[in-house]
């Protein structure tokens, strides 16, 4: 069974992202959305393949939007899996993160 492990920064995201939905929408779209982030990451580690190769960022990293939401994944395919690196909004600078 393919495994996501992630991060303790990529846990500050996702905690960042409910808690800044909990308060525009409320707390069930949070955890929607939080839950359809859980679902893609699994699909993710089951095919690490998936993600776009991005090569601009100085450390090597696999990316994957969040269909319908503003939110990208970016991981690493590992043994057996992948590891969350990062769960940020898309529409931010992201060559500033990285």
């Amino acid at each position: 069974m393919a495994k996501v492990l992630t991060t303790t920064q990529a846990q500050r995201d996702l905690v960042q992202i409910w808690i800044l939905l909990a308060e525009r929408s409320g707390n069930e779209l949070a955890d929607q959305i939080l839950d359809e982030i859980a679902e893609l990451c699994k699909l993710l580690s089951q095919n690490p393949e998936m993600g776009r190769v991005r090569q601009e960022f100085s450390i090597p990293l696999r990316s994957f939007p969040v269909q319908n939401r503003p939110y990208v994944i970016f991981y690493n395919p590992v043994q057996l899996g992948i590891e969350v690196y990062r769960v940020l909004d898309g529409r931010m600078d992201l060559r500033r993160v990285f």
